[in-house]
């Protein structure tokens, strides 16, 4: 019958088929090709996909990149993550923000390669506070993760929006624990940007009561 696929008589009654590397069960799914084996042999046999058949799962427009310290003290920064996203993609900051958050942010500073820079060299330490910037690139970041819930609202200040004022509340400059950097690394661990870090009033590691370091990204 048109359609359908009878198993190769040189396979078992429910033999194990595999597709593009992922092993799944006869009639399981609607399968392009399939190979059966039984020692030796092999007998490959191909059916057209019914599309009614077909679960194809959401796709993401970025790959989703799990925050490290989600719900610790210690949760990554907002310019930290998108610094790591941009890593995974092998592209500059700024060119991430020029092509993917920029058009979704609405900011024409964003739409070319040197003002984005200079967006980001002035401004983009605003992506961890509480206001408006902040909270845009967090609905921006959720559109192009496909709406995946990585709680990216703890990445930034947002969270104590009625609690604190936004006065100098983050820095612009960056800020970092050289022991924590150095214990990461021996660990094998990643190294990344506690949104901590980030807060002006914060000068002191919690973790090893050391100064924090600075210095200017301008």
């Amino acid at each position: 019958m048109a359609g359908q696929v009878q198993a190769p008589n040189t396979c078992s009654t429910t033999p194990t088929c595999r597709e593009n590397g992922e092993t799944t069960q006869w009639g399981k799914v609607a399968i392009r090709s399939l190979s059966c084996k039984r020692g030796t042999g092999m007998k490959v046999i191909s059916r057209t996909a019914d599309p009614t058949e077909l679960s194809i799962p959401h796709r993401s427009r970025l790959y989703r990149l799990k925050p490290i310290g989600a719900k610790t003290p210690l949760v990554e920064s907002m310019t930290g993550y998108v610094g790591r996203l941009a890593e995974a993609y092998d592209v500059p900051v700024q060119v991430l923000f020029r092509n993917e958050l920029g058009p979704l942010l609405a900011r024409p500073q964003l739409y070319t390669a040197n003002h984005a820079a200079s967006f980001l060299r002035s401004t983009g330490h605003a992506i961890n506070g509480k206001d408006h910037l902040a909270h845009d690139t967090i609905l921006a970041l959720d559109t192009l993760l496909g709406g995946y819930d990585l709680h990216l609202h703890t990445l930034t200040m947002c969270a104590w929006a009625d609690a604190i004022s936004s006065h100098d509340l983050v820095r612009a400059i960056r800020a970092w624990c050289p022991v924590c950097y150095q214990t990461w690394l021996e660990a094998g661990q990643t190294l990344y940007e506690p949104l901590l870090w980030a807060v002006t009033v914060v000068t002191v590691c919690p973790v090893h009561n050391q100064y924090l370091k600075t210095f200017s990204t301008s």
